[in-house]
């Protein structure tokens, strides 16, 4: 099993799913218009595609609400035309949520566990926007080292629309010097090793979940209880949500990745992760999958934040339940695309037969 499944969940039982980083990066594609130099494994160049089950928003609604009011003592969940998330607090890159949409885990962890994989997946915004049809990217993944502030791995929190131009991505990593947490503009469209991303045509005033939840009562973390909200409701279907949240009040625990692991670490329990305790509010960006009916190795739930201070990263969980209080937007998944799958060395393969 993955390290970070085995071992976060021992170590922080609230963080679910969503503890394990998978930094997701992929394959190289060569963008029509374009020209990047990028390393390129046949092996890596494989898309896959699926249609989501897209439930009636009104019955979303429902489910979410029965879930959340078991997690949380206070809970409202409705419908509204998205507003402009432009604007702050939320601060995206596109207006909207609307439009076709989908769910894209690119890369995966093998990628951060075996050094032999480590800087060696790049990928582009431009290139997955061009298997996709889609121009709007938020999420959560890793960033490229040579064009990083850090010059290392860290934390990436993508916000952009390549149509458009406007990039409104950041990056998270550790003060060397310090070892504290920096947050940083990362304008470039490359990243590496593993993301998740939540696309769509960004199109403003369409209908979206509008959830708003204080005070937990319960033990799961506020994305990890919405996807277990579809799990639960939608075992036999595929169900991905993708959205915007603000953690408005209370103190968190986060992640960042202190550039790659030191060694080795698929299999092992080294706990190489730079922790913080971060106070709201947090501007998080979730992608979210109820299941992996395929065996895509689909990673199924990723949440990154940013804020208007000197700190991002990788969210886990509230440390403050009476007063924590979360309120978001989501929308649902069209499909979902699965590219670049992480693998395990071929020296490994090779060493095995």
């Amino acid at each position: 099993g993955f390290f970070f499944r085995t071992f976060y969940l021992k170590q922080h039982p609230l963080s679910a799913p969503s503890c394990f980083h998978l930094l997701g990066i992929s394959y190289l594609f060569n963008y029509h218009s374009t020209k990047r130099s990028f390393y390129n494994m046949k092996s890596e160049n494989t898309v896959i595609v699926r249609e989501l089950y897209v439930p009636p928003l009104n019955q979303l609604a429902e489910v979410l609400r029965n879930a959340l009011s078991k997690n949380f003592k206070h809970v409202i969940v409705s419908i509204v035309d998205c507003p402009n998330l432009k604007e702050s607090p939320y601060s995206l890159a596109s207006p909207g949520l609307g439009g076709k949409s989908a769910v894209i885990d690119i890369g995966g962890v093998l990628n951060m566990e075996f050094l032999e994989n480590n800087n060696k997946y790049h990928f582009d915004l431009h290139n997955i926007s061009s298997k996709t049809s889609l121009p709007f990217f938020i999420g959560a993944g890793a960033t490229k080292p040579s064009v990083s502030v850090s010059k290392d791995n860290s934390e990436w929190m993508p916000n952009a629309n390549v149509s458009t131009g406007v990039s409104l991505s950041k990056e998270s990593y550790v003060d060397k010097k310090t070892g504290n947490c920096c947050q940083a503009d990362y304008p470039s469209s490359e990243f590496s090793s593993l993301c998740n991303l939540f696309g769509s045509e960004g199109i403003p005033n369409t209908p979206v979940l509008k959830i708003e939840v204080k005070h937990r009562i319960g033990k799961m973390n506020f994305p990890s209880c919405i996807r277990h909200a579809i799990v639960e409701s939608y075992p036999k279907q595929q169900v991905g949500l993708g959205g915007v949240f603000i953690a408005t009040e209370g103190k968190f625990k986060t992640h960042v990745m202190p550039g790659f692991p030191p060694c080795d670490v698929y299999g092992t329990n080294i706990d190489w992760l730079k922790f913080y305790e971060i106070e709201g509010p947090l501007t998080c960006m979730s992608v979210l999958l109820n299941n992996d009916l395929f065996n895509d190795e689909a990673r199924l739930e990723h949440t990154h934040f940013f804020t208007t201070r000197n700190d991002g990263g990788h969210y886990h969980y509230d440390t403050t339940p009476e007063t924590v209080q979360y309120h978001g937007y989501y929308a649902p998944a069209h499909k979902f695309y699965r590219i670049g799958k992480a693998k395990k060395p071929q020296s490994l393969n090779k060493a095995s037969l």
